[in-house]
């Protein structure tokens, strides 16, 4: 069984029940079930007689759009895999994407986004698809493309035998330590799985007709995870281009919206923005879903006197979905008399094993330290030909994290460290080593650390700790500028600091951990 079966039997089924909504200003875009599924087909035809094969890869790039959704399902149809790109990445970031997943057909729904993809420098075989009132001759028009093709499923574009429940149906582009970003490949079992895993722990389901709300970006395996759940349970997923604070609550509101997935900058971006709360009208929320980034214990307790809902955290990472939850009764025991719980990250899932093992890989005891591991049928098949770094991160079937944490005698986890001195920042997963490489290109930086801090709107902020090239001083509006002619803007540090020296271990490695500690000893951060 893969996803594409599952939404095609919902348009069997209940092909009239609405399946996607999109609302741009007056403009209403709508799909049932079956509408959605036949023009699913009707990519899927297009991109088959394009010369798209199983397992090739079909790039989109794009805010959240009904396009892009069916695109998903379309490339799932015939047995190719999307790769959603991070609208807000660089050129050369995107460019290096592109390239590595050696992307078949690059589509661009987004006018605003076809010159910058169009500069750049791609394979002469990558179709280029797009959608805009000018497009040079080598572009085919997204819109036009699609009248051209035949509703008619041909026997090339039935893949039904051809792939499978643990093949391929989506790459999503983690970065790495060394600032090359990974694809990390991503089956119809893992997303399977890990929609039955939240519908086991939740004690609100979705149910048949149900309106939930995607507002992550759908590059990121939250918001994927959460759009395909929803049409996996046949509900109508209405869709946002991006995080609107007024318009999320507006849309509670209008559509009496009973399940709802965010990261924490979102929720305190409605905390702090939206005026009036408590005169808007949130009795339909049963849940808030949330995970991806820190949340301040604060913010959470806020949260739940704002929304008067249910709250359940998950953690996971893009290699293994969600792999652990702290469900709604966690909550509701942390807040009777538990509030150490709010800054554990739950227990594992019902699809997931957790072990938390030392430098050998022997399992720790509890309480303590140790790196934390998983055995899941929601990890990710590996990294896209990149075997070394796969072999490295899953072990004898179990997903090595890179994550520092502890369990207790009740089975609940803690982080202690971050995965490789990650910094999230507004959900955003930002390697700060990528970002030294780009300062240190400055002619005024002789060395840089990058550390996270404390940030009340995002969670975390960029940090950059500088040591000065002698006669240089420090100039933030200079280095910012440069910084965005290489980085998106999210990984642009905004804030700098001079030091004389990086402290080092012994073997030359900058401790961020002793850099951290001053800014981090006075907030207390979940996960």
């Amino acid at each position: 069984m893969r996803i594409d079966h599952i939404v095609d039997y919902h348009a069997r089924q209940r092909p009239d029940n609405l399946a996607l909504l999109q609302i741009e200003g007056a403009q209403e875009q709508t799909l049932s079930y079956s509408e959605m599924n036949a023009k699913a087909q009707l990519i899927a035809n297009g991109f088959s007689a394009a010369g798209v094969n199983v397992s090739d890869r079909i790039a989109v790039i794009c805010e959240n759009c009904i396009e892009e959704i069916i695109i998903f399902l379309a490339a799932a149809k015939i047995g190719a895999v999307t790769v959603p790109l991070n609208y807000r990445l660089a050129g050369p970031e995107l460019e290096f994407i592109i390239n590595d997943c050696e992307a078949k057909i690059v589509v661009v729904p987004d006018s605003k986004l076809c010159d910058l993809i169009d500069r750049l420098h791609l394979s002469a075989e990558t179709i280029l698809i797009g959608e805009a009132d000018s497009l040079p001759s080598h572009w085919l028009q997204w819109s036009k493309w699609i009248a051209e093709q035949s509703i008619e499923k041909s026997s090339h574009c039935d893949s039904y035998c051809e792939t499978e429940a643990d093949d391929a149906f989506a790459q999503l582009y983690t970065s790495g330590t060394t600032g090359k970003p990974k694809g990390a490949i991503i089956s119809h079992r893992n997303l399977i799985d890990l929609s039955m895993a939240g519908v086991i722990a939740a004690e609100e389901r979705s149910s048949i007709g149900d309106n939930e709300l995607i507002i992550a970006p759908l590059f990121h395996v939250g918001a994927v995870a959460s759009l395909f759940h929803s049409l996996m349970m046949g509900v109508n997923v209405i869709v946002h281009r991006n995080f609107n604070p007024h318009a999320v609550v507006d849309a509670i509101e209008k559509h009496q919206l009973k399940i709802l997935f965010m990261v924490p900058a979102m929720i305190q971006a409605i905390l702090t923005a939206v005026p009036n709360l408590d005169q808007r009208d949130f009795s339909s929320l049963k849940r808030i879903n949330y995970g991806a980034a820190p949340i301040s214990e604060g913010l959470l307790k806020q949260a739940l006197s704002v929304f008067d809902c249910n709250f359940q955290q998950s953690y996971g990472m893009t290699e293994s979905g969600n792999v652990s939850q702290l469900t709604v009764a966690d909550h509701r025991k942390a807040l009777d008399g538990h509030p150490e719980l709010l800054s554990s990250c739950g227990r594992e899932n019902a699809a997931s094993q957790i072990r938390i093992v030392d430098e050998q890989g022997k399992e720790v005891l509890d309480g303590e330290l140790g790196e934390i591991t998983v055995k899941s049928t929601i990890n990710m098949l590996g990294y896209w030909h990149l075997p070394e770094q796969t072999a490295g991160t899953i072990k004898h079937g179990w997903l090595h994290t890179g994550d520092i944490g502890v369990r207790d005698n009740e089975g609940y986890i803690f982080l202690k460290d971050r995965k490789k001195d990650m910094v999230i920042s507004g959900g955003e997963n930002i390697y700060p080593n990528e970002v030294e490489r780009v300062l240190l290109k400055h002619e005024s930086i002789n060395d840089v650390a990058i550390i996270g801090i404390p940030d009340d709107k995002f969670g975390e902020a960029l940090l950059a700790c500088c040591i000065m090239a002698e006669g240089q001083v420090l100039n933030n509006e200079e280095l910012i500028t440069f910084c965005r002619e290489h980085l998106a803007g999210y990984k642009v540090p905004r804030q700098y600091t001079v030091l004389q020296e990086l402290p080092r271990n012994m073997s030359g490695k900058v401790l961020k951990k002793q850099l951290r500690e001053p800014y981090w000893k006075t907030s207390r951060q979940t996960h």
